[in-house]
């Protein structure tokens, strides 16, 4: 899903875009030491595979207004009397409903959880935030419930970036945690008394 909101790619002139990327390729060429040819084969036969499904800008949440956010943990309201059938039917229904939200930023499922869903919402203010909360227990009376509710600003987002992780897969993915050599560095420093 793009930041924008949507799974579609970016309708334009693959000429343009292409150019508009050179720029980018460049850079991971530059940092990878390999040609920019080879940044852009990559790049073609990461958008053959599906790895990237278009192309998105990286939007600026406060400059736009979105000042609040709300990560909402729910659960499917047990009922003794329905089906397995209806049971799926009505999880499905809320699924719709959920990602039909333009405030959703990220809905999942979580698996070995107590919850049934974990989404992502961003709001202008508080008060819309209430409001969308209030008119959503309405909606989904009998369907879903909201067990847990964190908040917080955009003020207090520390890290909302996809790039390091696709800049990891470039380089083979490997998992590395970038202050373990600077700690390995503390240790030697410091002569821990025994």
């Amino acid at each position: 899903m793009t930041e924008h909101g949507t799974d579609e790619k970016r309708e334009g002139n693959p000429e343009a875009d292409a150019g508009q990327l050179q720029g980018v390729g460049h850079g991971h060429a530059k940092k990878t030491k390999i040609s920019t040819q080879a940044v852009g084969k990559i790049r073609k036969k990461l958008e053959k595979e599906g790895v990237i499904r278009g192309y998105a800008c990286e939007l600026d949440f406060e400059s736009m207004g979105i000042t609040t956010f709300a990560i909402v943990y729910a659960k499917i309201v047990p009922d003794k009397d329905l089906q397995m059938k209806l049971t799926w039917e009505k999880k499905n229904a809320a699924e719709e409903i959920i990602k039909a939200s333009p405030n959703l930023l990220m809905l999942a499922e979580p698996i070995g959880s107590e919850y049934n869903y974990v989404a992502l919402f961003g709001f202008r203010n508080q008060a819309e935030m209430e409001c969308f909360i209030r008119e959503a227990r309405r909606v989904y009376a009998g369907i879903l419930e909201d067990k847990r509710i964190d908040t917080f600003s955009a003020a207090s987002l520390i890290k909302f970036d996809k790039t390091p992780i696709f800049r990891a897969m470039l380089d083979g993915f490997k998992p590395r945690n970038p202050a373990l050599p600077q700690l390995d560095q503390i240790k030697k420093l410091i002569k821990f008394k025994k």
